[in-house]
């Protein structure tokens, strides 16, 4: 039984051979034939030879086709409406034809095709973020993240559109597809080097941890914002907005440290986002956003001052106690 099978494998192997010599010698007469190199009519040799023709019939659909193609390279192009650089991208693809090159052809039509596929989406782009922001002020949740979802296939560096979808996931009640989309407003500020875009999605990343109930999760996501906006603050004090940045990161960890009964805690990331909120107040007393934030806090620290000292956290010994990462 093992003999027949061997024998009948090299006889299968042996007829392969035959087939691809034969196939090979039918490539190089019509090369020499037409005046061309052999290798340009490989394609269309690797094209019929999966079609399970003989090599008479590879012969005859060989020549067929070489007459059409040169028939095809030597039609007069018909000027187009759509501009000059198209009729000159098909006079270059048709000159590679009349060398039998298809390959070569089909190449400089790739490569104009992908050029106008790219000036087609930057053209989107402007109008996909104007249609989604129109969207999600009219409530119209669906289209807005329809129409987000496309923009991002042609742009996947916005950051701010995959926070903005993610906003929308949350708004919709699906937090795993939140976390999606704000991953991937991280990823795409990364590849950006955009550290504030990137603290953002980190805040947005621990808003859908706590709204989970995963508070150790969120803790350790937002003080990885506030370590990446603490940079941005130090680098230039002078910067209202990173300022600010760094207030609401404290107020997020305080938010969590009073969920998780870390009152000590919660006091403590209050106070240090009070002071920085109260000195943009002093430096712009005519910006509102300051004030309301100032007041925010304000409203919070007393109503912390009211929670027992002796409560769970605060009767542990300083080994038992949780400390701050």
């Amino acid at each position: 039984m093992e003999q027949k099978l061997e024998s009948g494998h090299q006889e299968e192997m042996a007829e392969i051979k035959a087939t691809s010599s034969g196939i090979e010698q039918i490539r190089l007469e019509l090369a020499r034939e037409k005046g061309v190199k052999p290798e340009v009519l490989a394609p269309l040799f690797e094209n019929l030879g999966m079609t399970g023709l003989t090599s008479d019939q590879m012969r005859e659909k060989a020549k067929e086709a070489v007459k059409a193609i040169l028939e095809r390279a030597n039609q007069k192009i018909e000027p187009s409406t759509e501009g000059a650089d198209i009729d000159k991208t098909i006079t270059a693809s048709r000159a590679k034809l009349a060398g039998l090159d298809t390959a070569g052809a089909q190449a400089i039509l790739d490569k104009k095709i992908a050029e106008e596929e790219a000036r087609r989406q930057q053209r989107l782009i402007p109008l996909l973020a104007e249609k989604a922001a129109i969207a999600r002020l009219s409530y119209d949740y669906p289209s807005a993240k329809t129409t987000l979802e496309e923009l991002l296939r042609f742009d996947p560096d916005r950051v701010w559109s995959w926070i903005d979808l993610g906003d929308i996931w949350m708004t919709t009640g699906s937090l795993d597809e939140a976390a999606k989309a704000f991953r991937a407003a991280g990823d795409a500020a990364r590849r950006t080097r955009n550290e504030r875009d990137l603290s953002v999605s980190d805040e947005r990343i621990g808003d859908v941890q706590k709204a989970q109930g995963d508070l150790p999760g969120a803790l350790k996501t937002y003080q990885d914002g506030r370590a990446i906006r603490e940079r941005l603050a130090k680098s230039d004090p002078g910067n209202a907005q990173w300022q600010r940045d760094l207030s609401v990161s404290y107020a997020k960890l305080a938010d969590v440290y009073r969920g998780s009964n870390e009152m000590a805690q919660a006091r403590e990331a209050l106070a240090d986002g009070r002071a920085i909120i109260g000195k943009l107040v002093e430096e712009h007393p005519d910006w509102a956003m300051w004030k309301q934030g100032l007041a925010w806090f304000d409203a919070q620290i007393p109503e912390l001052k009211r929670v027992s000292p002796k409560s769970k956290q605060d009767q542990s010994s300083p080994q038992e106690k949780p400390r701050r990462r």
